[in-house]
């Protein structure tokens, strides 16, 4: 531990490691990024658009307090009509590190085989274009996830961010919020000019009703103009149809294997028990091992406790006692006393006296003395001086 502030010390070891696989993804990026196209390059990005006929969308969910298990999300919509047509999830694993500029890296080769899915599956959906939820040339490198999962795909890519990411001197400050101001109905936009001077991308105001901009840049074979008008084209909302499907259609996968209970604390999550096999894609470190199954059904290994089953009935262990069964009748075990039977008939144990029998009489045991009978005759012993009768 950190003397200072409490916190874990990271050892020279993992620095040193991450510093190497950073140098390592540095490289790759600058291999890929000689085969970026920041152009169009399409017949359908002709003006109007008439060849466009299916537009992609891709997003990946986490479950709620776990950066490793996740949902990989391909959705696919008609243009213009933007009805969905294809969707795609799969639940994943990214082992990967995660090193701020390199996201592409943890999440591609998993939204690539999403795609490999498409091809096989039904390869007249395989759509024209994908929009990202994420950044392409609006990157610290120029080289966003909209660009390494384009070029990996050979595909034109668009980059849609919800926030600024804010490279090459671009703030949200004061000058970049009165611009935002300015955006009055939807089509509005704003380019977004590094100190170095190259246009990264534009802000948005993608819906007349949406009152924060959206961030879009360049993926791979387009160009931003054609890109933009893309983008408004297929929003309904702030987001685009095709990311905005994917995200939904992502949560709800993720809501039905992790489901939330009401009283299950937030910090809560639910994981696989088996640890994921580690392997090495073109794009780094990948893991397709998802949630543990059982006959085919997802397991749920959180801490509350499960029912089990004696002679078919679910038994609950929760802090209450439970009744149990003697001879096929319920048994009480709470704290009162639970009548008994001798020779068939009920006993009762509370704390007051009960009768016993003698001879087939019932005794009463109680504290006030009781009478009791010689040669047929009552007998009294109460303090006061009793009469008795023996052999008169």
């Amino acid at each position: 531990m950190d003397q200072e502030d409490g916190q874990p010390s990271v050892s020279e070891d993992e620095k040193s490691r991450e510093e190497e696989i950073r140098e390592e993804w540095e490289r790759e990026q600058d291999l890929l990024k000689q085969k970026l196209i920041s152009w169009d390059i399409e017949e359908w990005q002709e003006p109007g658009g008439a060849l466009l006929r299916y537009v992609g969308g891709v997003d990946v969910s986490f479950v709620k307090g776990d950066d490793v298990t996740a949902c990989a999300s391909l959705v696919v919509v008609n243009f213009p009509e933007l009805e969905v047509v294809y969707e795609d999830c799969r639940l994943i694993q990214l082992t990967a590190p995660y090193i701020p500029g390199f996201l592409a890296f943890r999440e591609a080769n998993f939204l690539v085989e999403c795609f490999d899915r498409l091809k096989s599956i039904q390869p007249d959906l395989v759509p024209q274009v994908i929009i990202v939820d994420g950044n392409g040339m609006l990157h610290p490198r120029e080289f966003g996830l909209a660009c390494h999962l384009g070029i990996l795909l050979d595909l034109p890519t668009v980059g849609v961010a919800k926030k600024l990411f804010q490279v090459d001197g671009l703030e949200k400050n004061t000058a970049h919020t009165d611009k935002v101001k300015e955006l009055q109905k939807g089509g509005d936009t704003f380019a977004l000019v590094g100190e170095s001077g190259k246009v990264l991308g534009m802000a948005l105001k993608s819906s007349d009703a949406s009152t924060n901009p959206v961030y879009v840049s360049i993926g791979h074979r387009i160009s931003l103009n054609t890109a933009v008008w893309l983008v408004r084209r297929c929003c309904r909302y702030r987001i685009p149809e095709p990311t905005r499907q994917a995200d939904i259609k992502s949560r709800e996968y993720l809501r039905e294997r992790f489901p939330v209970e009401a009283s299950a604390s937030p910090k809560k999550k639910a994981m696989s028990v088996v640890p994921p096999s580690v392997t090495r894609g073109s794009c780094g470190w990948t893991t397709t091992r998802s949630a543990s199954q059982v006959d085919g059904q997802p397991q749920d290994h959180r801490v509350e406790p499960a029912a089990s089953h004696v002679d078919g009935q679910p038994q609950d262990h929760r802090v209450e006692p439970a009744a149990s069964h003697v001879d096929g009748q319920p048994q009480d075990h709470r704290v009162e006393p639970a009548a008994s039977h001798v020779d068939g008939q009920p006993q009762d144990h509370h704390v007051k006296p009960e009768a016993s029998q003698v001879d087939g009489q019932p005794q009463d045991h109680r504290v006030e003395p009781a009478t009791s009978h010689v040669d047929g005759q009552p007998q009294d012993h109460r303090v006061e001086p009793a009469a008795s009768h023996v052999d008169r």
